[in-house]
């Protein structure tokens, strides 16, 4: 296994990490939950320009990467929403999540036509913006509806892009 792949199986490793220090109850669970997060991220923002400077780019990263990214992100937004119990996060986090299981399944039918399902500039920019959301989320920053919705955004932004690429 190379060092990308590796990482895109930390972050999968961590993410349930995530979920049990935001449920755990105990003085500043929630930055140990941070910590783990930024942690996982980072192996997100690193494991891509790894896997291209050493020619290892593989059709496991390919395939788990988003996969990887998905459990890094929308796990700890569905915690987070039951903890707050906020209208505005649930309709994001549904909308958000609803995304997802389609660009899953526009994934698989697109790859299984021999089509590149890399993604672009913007799902790059999508990510970043909804780990941005989770982290204002757990340090509870007023910024955090604001983020969110951008993210959301940006996440049907990305999903139209793909979708007339893929055409």
């Amino acid at each position: 296994m190379n060092i990308a792949n590796a990482l895109t199986v930390a972050r999968i490793i961590l993410s349930p990490f995530i979920i049990l220090f935001l449920l755990l109850d105990f003085p500043n669970h929630e930055f140990y939950a941070l910590g783990i997060f930024l942690i996982a991220a980072f192996t997100d923002i690193i494991d891509g320009p790894i896997a291209r400077k050493r020619g290892e780019d593989s059709r496991f990263g390919a395939s788990w990467d988003p996969l990887a990214d998905k459990l890094l992100i929308i796990p700890p937004l569905i915690t987070i929403a039951f903890q707050m119990n906020l209208l505005w996060l649930w309709l994001g986090a549904i909308l958000l999540v609803l995304r997802e299981m389609f660009m899953v399944a526009m994934r698989r039918k697109v790859s299984k036509n021999g089509l590149s399902v890399k993604a672009g500039w913007e799902g790059k920019y999508k990510m970043w913006l909804q780990g941005l959301t989770v982290v204002a989320l757990m340090i509870n920053s007023f910024i955090a509806p604001y983020v969110l919705w951008l993210a959301v955004f940006q996440t049907y932004f990305s999903a139209v892009r793909n979708v007339l690429r893929w055409r």
